[in-house]
């Protein structure tokens, strides 16, 4: 589950995509890195974690001549507050369990960009409450400008996110579950 708080209308920032986990080959930011190349060079990618590869992906984002923010690592609150800096989230892991910075991303109205994987798929419907990026084929440069060409793709999307997580994921949703599997049980 994750919390719902009221989002409130924030401008649309294009020039800033973030991205949350631990810098480690499962997150493929290598991939990230790599795709960013392909956007316009004032697009700026800022990272959430640490991790054992954190100097190879300074390295190589230098290499590619992509401007990458390290930001390091923040505690749960505000980590939750940053989502509503930005229009656009990425996630490019090639597996993961419960992806908690996807669903804390579309809880914010983020638009999200996931890699084609099962745990992505069970909360994304591609082209509706989020979009879905083949690793094997990536194309995150062409997604990522249709959805700029139209003010409205971003709400939609944003909107959807949002509505997805308070029907299928909010703290609410889950204690009527819960308390609904525990009256089965009696």
């Amino acid at each position: 589950w994750v919390d719902i708080k009221e989002t409130k209308k924030r401008p649309i920032i294009k020039n800033k995509i973030l991205s949350v986990g631990r810098l480690e080959e499962q997150k493929n930011f290598s991939l990230l890195i790599k795709e960013m190349k392909n956007l316009s060079n004032e697009i700026v990618l800022d990272i959430v974690g640490t991790g054992p590869l954190e100097t190879e992906l300074r390295d190589l984002s230098r290499q590619e001549g992509v401007t990458v923010n390290f930001l390091g690592l923040l505690d749960h609150e505000d980590l939750k507050n940053l989502y509503d800096n930005y229009t656009f989230y990425v996630s490019t892991a090639s597996f993961e369990g419960n992806p908690k910075t996807v669903l804390e991303a579309m809880a914010s109205g983020c638009v999200v960009f996931a890699s084609d994987i099962e745990s992505h798929r069970e909360l994304i419907i591609d082209n509706f409450n989020g979009l879905i990026i083949d690793k094997n084929k990536p194309n995150l440069s062409e997604v990522v400008n249709k959805v700029l060409s139209n003010q409205n793709n971003v709400s939609f999307y944003s909107n959807n996110a949002i509505e997805t997580i308070r029907k299928n994921n909010s703290l609410e949703k889950i204690a009527k579950d819960t308390y609904m599997d525990y009256l089965q049980l009696i």
